[in-house]
């Protein structure tokens, strides 16, 4: 059995006891669970080999025991966002808290580095995040600003009023909206969902480069300029798209692409990297984005992409066909609309069943704990309905009783014109459902002001409505978008 700590961005930390023989999709998929998190097709998970420090991707289809240090202690795994898409993709709660989590983390880390950002988004993204924490601005009770982001320079008092208006604006937008307004925000940058590699350049006088992945292809800067405050556009010396690109390969630490908008003007553009493994994962990485985000379907030639191990090498010997001792080179197995429709289709699936009590809440239940899988976890597929309905109350113990108040006020309301026996806290979530309710589920920002016909369903603002051909609910094809008034 493998003992294994997997972190999410946040820092809540689920502890897991897996079979020897588990991949990294067995491990994704118990957290996803956990969670209910659907839209897991845009993550993956981050580990950083204690031995020798060097953070990856574990590839979610090999064994966790060939791509984990074997030393001592349990294994420490973070839960992170491998792919970013735009916010108005995410269908679910629960996956734009993660969205916000690792944007977060990668601020804190440097990742994404403010200093190279326009002061006035800075405030921005200082606004959003003490929104989501503190709430409605107060001018009595001011908090810290200064603590929520490390910022080079010192912080100033005319930086703290900027932050202080941006912070006011934000009056009566709920934590999830603030969310989603913080994601928005960051997705405008330039290094939003960026994988980057130290490489030099190759030649006689070689030069010291970033090279980073984007979902649009290849850029490359001068080392460390693309984090230099307002210096990316200046210093960035080649953007390669997926489209110019015709090859790209690695043999040994060096990494090569072949590019040009000709059939017969094609330039090589060489890159050496520090080490073997740093240029296979700088090749899987563009694979990988490439396929996900500029392919309809990921190609049968990605997928099948492997070497043996040793054991596996003999045994191929007797038994060419078997999958014994294979170690895939990629793990992505569908694209961006693939994903998105696959999660739809289960979202919006007529039975209903597989969704937990808090499917709909916005993880409003206290999650900061450790999770035990050895307590109890999946549920075995023989276990008897009374077991089976046991091993879920001991997971939702602590959330029953606040799932029954949710009801019990609803009921109130629902059955009840006095509002003054509702308490502030139900008065508060009544009001936030009901503006989250109004506002259109494709942009998340305006109003709903449409009402698709035949079906009937109100859930797109006018802009939204004019682009859609299918309702996003029930996927009927709509004849006419109806404008209407809730005032």
């Amino acid at each position: 059995m493998m003992w294994c700590f997997v972190s999410e961005p946040s820092g809540t930390i689920h502890e897991l006891i897996l079979p020897k023989g588990s991949r990294g999709i067995d491990c994704l998929e118990k957290i996803a669970s956990r969670i209910n998190l659907v839209e897991k097709d845009y993550f993956g998970l981050r580990y950083i080999n204690p031995s020798n420090g060097v953070e990856s991707w574990l590839n979610l289809r090999n064994r966790l025991l060939d791509q984990l240090y074997t030393g001592g202690g349990p294994h420490r795994i973070q839960l992170m966002v491998k792919y970013f898409v735009n916010v108005q993709e995410l269908q679910q709660p629960i996956t734009r808290d993660l969205y916000y989590s690792t944007l977060v983390n990668h601020i804190n880390h440097g990742k994404i580095d403010l200093k190279s950002i326009d002061k006035n988004i800075v405030a921005q993204i200082f606004a959003l995040t003490a929104q989501v924490h503190v709430g409605d601005f107060n001018a009595e009770a001011l908090p810290d600003y200064s603590v929520l982001y490390h910022l080079d320079e010192e912080w100033s008092l005319d930086f703290q009023k900027v932050v202080e208006t941006e912070h006011l604006k934000l009056d009566s937008v709920t934590p999830s909206q603030a969310k989603i307004k913080f994601i928005q925000l960051v997705s405008e940058l330039d290094l939003y969902g960026v994988e980057s590699f130290h490489v030099h350049s190759m030649g006689d006088n070689p030069k010291e480069l970033t090279l980073s992945v984007r979902h649009d292809g290849l850029r490359v800067y001068r080392a460390n300029s693309c984090k230099e405050k307002n210096t990316e556009t200046a210093n960035l010396l080649k953007f390669i798209t997926y489209d110019s690109i015709s090859t790209v390969s690695y043999k040994g630490k060096r990494f090569t692409i072949v590019h040009g908008n000709g059939n017969t003007d094609h330039t090589h553009s060489s890159f050496l990297l520090k080490r073997n493994s740093a240029a296979i994962s700088l090749f899987r990485t563009f694979t990988e984005y490439h396929s996900f985000f500029q392919c309809n379907t990921v190609k049968s030639s990605v997928i099948e992409k492997c070497s043996r191990n040793s054991f596996g090498r003999v045994f191929s010997v007797f038994f060419p066909n078997s999958n014994k001792g294979k170690l895939f080179l990629f793990d992505v197995m569908c694209t961006r609309r693939q994903a998105y429709n696959q999660a739809w289709s289960v979202l919006h699936a007529p039975n209903k069943n597989r969704q937990s009590a808090f499917y709909h809440s916005d993880r409003s239940f206290n999650r900061k704990s450790v999770y035990s899988l050895s307590l109890a976890d999946e549920i075995p597929a023989n276990s008897s309905a009374k077991e089976q309905k046991n091993q879920e109350s001991f997971f939702f113990i602590n959330n029953e009783d606040k799932l029954n108040r949710k009801e019990q006020w609803k009921s109130t309301v629902s059955h009840s014109n006095d509002i003054n026996s509702l308490s502030l806290e139900e008065l508060r979530d009544t009001v936030t459902d009901l503006i989250e309710k109004r506002m259109c589920q494709v942009c998340m920002d305006e109003e709903v002001s449409t009402a698709f016909c035949p079906c009937g369903h109100v859930v797109c603002c006018t802009e939204c409505a004019a682009v859609c051909r299918e309702c996003p609910l029930c996927r009927t094809q709509v004849t006419y978008a109806q404008r209407v008034f809730f005032n």
